[in-house]
């Protein structure tokens, strides 16, 4: 099932990528979408947890709320091969009671013996090099509204641009009422 079908949230980006650079450390954030009228509980897992820092690694999104967490890598001393990686995130989510905070979450809470409707996404991880980043800074070039030059934009941000633009289309109406529009140039 990916993440934007069905189900309580919506999680983006659905990979945690990390620019690689050796010795340093590198962080990822994640957004969860409530898309539900329920109080939703959630729980980060990794295979590889002496690796990664997560930040919360649960808590409780309220409905038709986002909240979030940010993954930390540690310093590597050396590179994988081919920057290729293995490690994946679970995410897992379940309906709670009307009210529940953060403190209330239990271990018992993602366990399926509990009855209890678990949803679960996985997240693979991605590692960049700062180089390959570098090399695609300036790949996309688009026209500047105002002078009519083309003007030099990093694939990351455009990326980046579309991935928020889909979520926001994707978001329940009061999300995006809490949010101005985005505009690509804040000159006009």
């Amino acid at each position: 099932m990916g993440s934007d079908d069905v189900g309580l949230v919506v999680i983006h980006p659905n990979e945690i990528r990390f620019t690689f650079e050796v010795k340093k450390k590198s962080s990822c954030y994640v957004y969860l979408v409530n898309k539900s009228e329920e109080y939703v509980a959630f729980k980060v897992k990794t295979t590889s947890p002496k690796r990664y820092c997560v930040r919360p690694n649960i808590g409780v999104i309220l409905p038709r709320a986002t909240c979030g967490f940010t993954v930390i890598m540690q310093a590597q001393n050396t590179a994988p091969p081919d920057l290729q990686i293995k490690d994946k995130f679970l995410v897992q989510t379940t309906a709670v009671p009307f009210g529940t905070t953060d403190e209330d979450i239990a271990p018992g809470f993602f366990s399926k013996e509990t009855g209890r409707n678990i949803e679960e996404n996985k997240l693979r991880v991605v590692l960049v090099s700062a180089t390959q980043l570098e090399e695609q800074q300036l790949t996309k070039v688009v026209p500047s509204a105002k002078t009519g030059v083309e003007v030099p934009v990093p694939k990351e941000m455009l990326n980046i641009v579309n991935e928020v633009s889909n979520v926001m289309n994707e978001a329940p109406y009061s999300l995006k009422t809490s949010f101005p529009p985005f505009r690509e140039n804040p000159d006009n």
